[in-house]
């Protein structure tokens, strides 16, 4: 009796080993079973990369009126349809003797007004009474107004002409229609001529979308490319850069107006054309960042996921939170308290804090 149950035990243990010697050659095969798979990543210091990538056309320049700064009879006419102007140029002359009865009589207005003025002081300063010395100064200010105005109208009557009573031009532009000719009663604020900017300024529309809100700014240059015609009809890209001069809030995004400043572009010597298109292909970088890692390593409730190896050569994850200070396509720039251990990019089970895990690779 007492042999069977030693055999038994006997029996019992050697099973016993054998299971536990199986159980541990075989631990890794069941990890690989139960355990979740993980990939990790590292972190960096770096920048973010953004990229502006887009298609526009030249716009064909706005046509502006260019307005009468008086109503006066028209003398003389410098330009006509298709005129090139430059600044400093003459655009209109007015009849000799209307400019310069308007001209006198609008000085004759502030001669006026002032000596009434200067006699309004001189009352105050010897008034024998407080009535007189309060009438005068409630004068004294409602001259002072009307002065200021007829001043300003007499500057900027003779602001808008030169000595003869001609129109100078500011602007460097195109005339596409005169409304007026030698002889024509104008009003102030008829439209003497319609125009636009010349060919130098040369000028697309773009939508940016709202990741790029911080870098695409008014004076922001853009490397562009142009697909430029040739005379022989055969297209070719030039590049060049462009300014942006506009910028305003879109559906989706912001809407950007950018001008090319230089029309003998890199490489070519062809000049582009109004409807010509143009290639943005422009790449931004954001500030240095001290850690950045992969968009798909940040997890919905704000942390990462680190990986540590313990004493006994297993490895476990860590729950780390992490800010989000800015992100672009595929990587975030993160605030984080850790140091730059490997980092869970993908797993093969959810995860919890603290939790064993298997790391392919």
């Amino acid at each position: 009796m007492k042999s069977s149950i030693k055999s038994i035990i006997i029996k019992v243990s050697v099973a016993f080993l054998i299971i536990v010697a199986l159980l541990t050659y075989f631990s890794s095969t069941i990890d690989n079973y139960l355990l979740p798979h993980v990939t990790v990543t590292y972190g960096g210091e770096g920048t973010l990369k953004y990229s502006l990538n887009t298609t526009s056309t030249l716009e064909y320049p706005k046509s502006y009126e260019y307005y009468s700064p008086a109503g006066i009879t028209v003398g003389e006419v410098y330009v006509k349809n298709g005129s090139v102007v430059k600044k400093g140029e003459k655009l209109v002359k007015y009849d000799e003797n209307e400019f310069a009865d308007k001209k006198d009589n609008l000085y004759l207005s502030v001669f006026r007004l002032q000596n009434q003025l200067n006699s309004l002081y001189t009352t105050f300063y010897n008034a024998e009474d407080d009535a007189t010395a309060q009438s005068a100064w409630s004068s004294i200010g409602e001259t002072q107004i009307e002065l200021n105005m007829a001043q300003r109208a007499y500057d900027n009557f003779i602001g808008q002409f030169d000595e003869d009573g001609c129109i100078i031009s500011d602007r460097n532009m195109k005339i596409t229609e005169v409304n007026v000719k030698a002889g024509t009663v104008v009003n102030e604020g008829d439209s003497l001529f319609t125009y636009t900017a010349l060919s130098t300024e040369l000028t697309f529309r773009f939508t940016c979308d709202n990741a790029l809100d911080t870098f695409v700014r008014v004076g922001t240059s853009l490397d562009i490319r142009l697909s430029i015609e040739t005379d022989a009809g055969e297209f070719r890209l030039a590049k060049g850069i462009a300014t942006v001069t506009q910028k305003k809030e879109a559906e989706d995004g912001f809407e950007c107006t950018a001008r090319l400043g230089e029309v003998d572009l890199l490489g070519s010597d062809q000049k582009p054309s109004y409807g010509d298109t143009v290639i943005i292909n422009t790449e931004f970088e954001s500030q240095p960042y001290k850690h950045i890692v992969m968009k798909s390593a940040i997890q919905n409730g704000g942390y990462i996921y680190t990986v540590v190896k313990a004493a006994d050569e297993k490895r476990y994850v860590n729950q780390v939170p992490v800010t989000i200070v800015d992100e672009s396509d595929f990587y975030t720039a993160v605030e984080m308290g850790s140091e730059n251990l490997p980092i869970v990019l993908t797993a093969t089970k959810e995860l919890t804090d603290g939790q064993r895990v298997v790391v392919d690779g």
